[in-house]
């Protein structure tokens, strides 16, 4: 049941990115960085065609052993929303990804981050 509800905190964050109109122009995709591929294929089955989606670990990596690549980094500063683990999973490299971004929406308490273990 926990597991649940973490998902559903994810998508309804998202719906609520989606719903928000100062988040993205009409033809505009809700840029999404998720830290787990498994997020990032709930975030495409919620958005549809209105995300653009990308997963920073890949399903063949070890979450807690990811380098924190300058792509990363810029992908997550143009981020409208950043879905991440949580209970330090990530903890080596995701603040690194997150805070390197400049990007105040997707930092802790900002409008675009979501901490799915919340």
């Amino acid at each position: 049941m926990h597991r649940r509800s973490n998902i559903a905190l994810a998508a309804l964050a998202l719906a609520a990115t989606l719903a928000s109109p100062g988040s993205a122009r009409a033809q505009d995709r809700i840029q999404v960085v998720t830290t787990l591929p498994v997020f990032a294929e709930l975030v495409k089955a919620v958005g549809g065609d209105r995300v653009e989606v990308m997963a920073v670990a890949t399903p063949l990596q070890d979450p807690h052993f990811v380098d924190a690549r300058p792509s990363y980094i810029l992908a997550a500063g143009r981020a409208d929303l950043f879905v991440a683990a949580g209970m330090d999973l990530e903890v080596g490299w995701e603040p690194l990804v997150r805070e390197g971004s400049r990007n105040a929406d997707i930092q802790i308490g900002g409008r675009g981050y979501v901490d799915a273990s919340a």
